[in-house]
């Protein structure tokens, strides 16, 4: 997979932390730097560990799976754009002060927003992408979307982060169709 489909990929996936910090900021009265570094590490940590466990699965099953691999891309890419469409089209998920003190309930938000990482990390291995690359543009990714997302408030950037949500959903089921016509050949 080349390096534009992967930044693709992570473009998308940050979408949707976007959109979550993003609706956080609405409920808070100011913005908090302590805050907004908290959540953007605790999502890149998770990121990055969900896409490793991913990574190696996929590396442990990968010639038992071989000829299969790139149906198993495929479907990897799928569902996390179905999911991400889905996800989108529900109420975004926000936090409120409170739930940055509490770093058990911070945690499980940050697991949740992760979880399809490890379904890419398993993909993105299946098609022989580099996992350190990757792996550094994810977290790059994430982290800056996180941020960015405390930065800007209003109505009007919340529903933009929406629709973008939609948009990274229907970006990642046409890469995952690209991974489906570049290999069936």
């Amino acid at each position: 997979m080349t390096i534009i489909k992967v930044i693709l990929i992570w473009l998308c996936i940050s979408a949707d932390n976007f959109s979550v910090s993003n609706a956080s900021t609405a409920k808070m009265p100011t913005f908090v730097r302590k805050d907004a570094l908290k959540f953007a590490g605790f999502c890149t940590f998770f990121h990055l560990v969900f896409f490793v466990l991913g990574w190696i699965f996929a590396y442990t099953l990968k010639d038992s799976l071989f000829s299969i691999n790139y149906w198993l891309a495929f479907s990897m890419l799928f569902l996390v754009g179905v999911g991400m469409i889905l996800n989108a089209i529900e109420k975004t998920l926000s936090l409120y002060k409170k739930d940055f003190i509490d770093e058990q309930y911070l945690t499980v938000v940050a697991v949740v927003l992760s979880l399809k990482t490890i379904l890419l990390g398993f993909g993105l291995r299946m098609v022989g992408t580099p996992m350190f690359l990757s792996a550094i543009l994810l977290a790059i990714f994430v982290f800056l979307f996180v941020w960015m997302g405390y930065f800007l408030k209003g109505e009007k950037i919340l529903r933009v982060s929406k629709v973008s949500e939609i948009v990274g959903g229907i970006i990642l089921i046409i890469l995952s169709l690209s991974v489906l016509i570049q290999f069936s050949r």
